[in-house]
């Protein structure tokens, strides 16, 4: 069940390269992220610690509180149990604040950002290719889709801003530099 984790690893550490490495670290912050994202809209391990709290605080109540030592026990557990639940723990809940225009930006030019970050590998070999002049050309469209979208009103739609502008305008760009390419076939 684990031995292609083992296979991938082996084959990691013996025939290193820094595509393989760019690409484990995108996987990487790829899936911290989505995990982030997820969290920050669920909030499914702050309620599964709340759940668990109050499964604690209904079994001790169960206990008998007439014995000293017993009922101090109880009241720590409780007074810790309260003490967790009630503040917000900055390690386990990280707010960022983006701002809407901001997140235009990002919407329209994330792509452009990752077709850039997939042809850096190629483009830091030694071979002599093309590959440097896509990377900067993605950089460069990226900046200006980001830039587009950041400048759009924010009093628009949110379809507009994080849908038609995004998807759209992008596959515009997509079909015009096809057309561009291919127009000497």
């Amino acid at each position: 069940m684990i031995q292609p984790f083992f296979d991938f690893m082996e084959k990691f550490a013996t025939d290193f390269s820094w595509r393989r490495l760019i690409i484990f670290f995108t996987l990487i912050i790829i899936i911290g992220f989505s995990f982030f994202f997820y969290e920050s809209q669920t909030f499914n391990n702050e309620l599964t610690a709340y759940e668990r709290t109050v499964a604690l605080l209904e079994k001790t109540n169960k206990l008998d509180h007439k014995d000293e030592l017993a009922s101090k026990t109880i009241e720590n557990i409780h007074r810790g149990l309260v003490e967790i639940t009630a503040k917000k723990n900055l390690a386990s809940s990280l707010d960022i604040e983006i701002g809407q225009e901001l997140k235009q930006a990002i919407a329209g030019s994330i792509i452009w950002f990752l077709f850039a970050l997939f042809f850096v590998p190629r483009a830091l070999r030694k071979e002599k290719n093309d590959d440097h002049n896509i990377v900067i050309g993605c950089l460069i469209i990226g900046s200006i889709t980001g830039a587009i979208g950041y400048i759009l009103p924010t009093s628009w739609g949110e379809w507009i801003l994080f849908g038609l502008y995004p998807v759209g305008f992008n596959l515009l760009l997509f079909g015009a530099f096809a057309a561009y390419g291919n127009r000497d076939k």
